[in-house]
């Protein structure tokens, strides 16, 4: 009896809200699963960063993470976000280049200075701004290039699509800002009962078992089955994690979302073309589509009997009917995977320090295809 109390006790505060052992245990141990509970509610954009951030940890891996797995990253991510609160140690007050996504481009598993923005400005000589942020959809990154982008006068913009899923998280913007413009914005101060999802995140009996149950990973494996071995070019051979990201058709409600995607980049075309501006979307493959093919699978894998969707060529096909500048970066790193390059966190969905110093080559091949030049020395000199 003396034991329930107390858990209730410890409990209470997690439950409204007031405390999130989540964020304690992880500053306990040094380690963290990306940032992304660093957010401030925003009436038009759903949601955007906290300004003036700065974290240091050890970075589990999304997929990882979600499988409660031992951390398999062992070196030490700095992440910084400028006043504005975008992943820059310095503010933006006027840009060549703006790119524009989620957290592929924030660089959700990279350092600060090896994002595909950083190093497109190492290799350029270009100002670029990184207005990406981490959880965004096509609708989110429109407004975003509205309320900032415009303002800093860029050359070009290179706007991203991530297939795995920027279709649902546009879904999860409109009901966001439907719900706020409905019921007003959260208040600070004011108690609320957390949903079950957020609470078994801020739980200390949750957080608590996960922590023993990482611990006994050793002994009693924790069974995730999505995983090949990728052989790369040096030799090495290295278990790689999977997501099981788009592998049905098309539905009615995904065509659905996808032409509300394609009005977003429609609506962003339009306003790039008035303002004398360059727009060249890049699609971002999710992992599987990339690396599957020259991965080594068990006979009992699931992965074996995984197809994609066809969403890629749809999406060829509506830039090429809209004129939109397309770079599909499926083919090119595929071409590097049949190589022997990995440009993909082992644990992780995203892209690693590689697959970003991979994508900046070829946005930088891209400018200078385009001819652009830097007009005024970068910010960051």
């Amino acid at each position: 009896m003396v034991f329930v109390l107390m858990t209730l006790i410890v409990e209470l505060p997690a439950v409204v809200g007031l405390v999130d052992y989540g964020r304690w245990w992880e500053s306990l141990i040094g380690e963290w699963r990306g940032p992304a509970r660093n957010f401030l509610v925003d009436l038009d954009l759903g949601y955007r960063r906290s300004p003036n951030l700065h974290m240091v940890g050890y970075c589990t891996g999304d997929i990882a993470g979600g499988w409660n797995m031992p951390r398999q990253y062992s070196r030490e991510l700095e992440f910084t976000f400028n006043a504005q609160g975008f992943r820059s140690r310095s503010e933006y007050t006027f840009a060549d280049v703006v790119t524009l996504g989620d957290s592929y481009i924030e660089g959700w598993h990279v350092s600060d200075g090896e994002t595909c923005s950083d190093k497109l400005a190492e290799l350029t000589g270009l100002s670029v701004a990184n207005l990406a942020q981490s959880g965004y959809g096509t609708l989110q990154e429109l407004h975003m290039f509205e309320r900032h982008g415009l303002e800093l006068s860029p050359r070009l913009v290179v706007w991203f699509f991530y297939e795995g899923n920027d279709l649902y998280d546009d879904e999860s913007f409109e009901n966001a800002v439907s719900f706020y413009r409905t019921h007003g914005l959260p208040k600070a101060h004011r108690l609320e009962l957390l949903s079950w999802a957020q609470f078994s995140r801020a739980s200390f009996s949750a957080n608590l078992f996960r922590w023993v149950r990482r611990l006994a990973d050793p002994l009693a494996p924790n069974n995730m089955p999505y995983f090949g071995w990728f052989s790369e070019n040096q030799g090495d051979r290295q278990r790689i994690l999977f997501s099981s990201e788009c592998m049905s058709d098309l539905s009615e409600w995904e065509r659905g979302r996808f032409e509300k995607s394609k009005d977003a980049f429609v609506t962003g075309k339009a306003l790039c073309d008035e303002h004398g501006i360059l727009l060249l979307v890049c699609y971002i493959p999710t992992k599987f589509r990339v690396v599957g093919e020259w991965c080594e699978f068990s006979e009992s894998s699931p992965c074996q009997q995984w197809r994609l969707w066809n969403l890629p060529d749809r999406f060829a096909k509506f830039c090429s009917e809209k004129d939109i500048p397309f770079l599909d970066l499926t083919s090119p790193m595929q071409e590097a995977a049949a190589a022997g390059r990995l440009l993909y966190a082992a644990p992780d969905t995203h892209w690693d320090r590689a697959g970003h110093a991979f994508v900046a080559e070829l946005l930088a091949q891209k400018c200078r295809d385009y001819g652009i030049t830097s007009r005024r020395q970068s910010p960051n000199d």
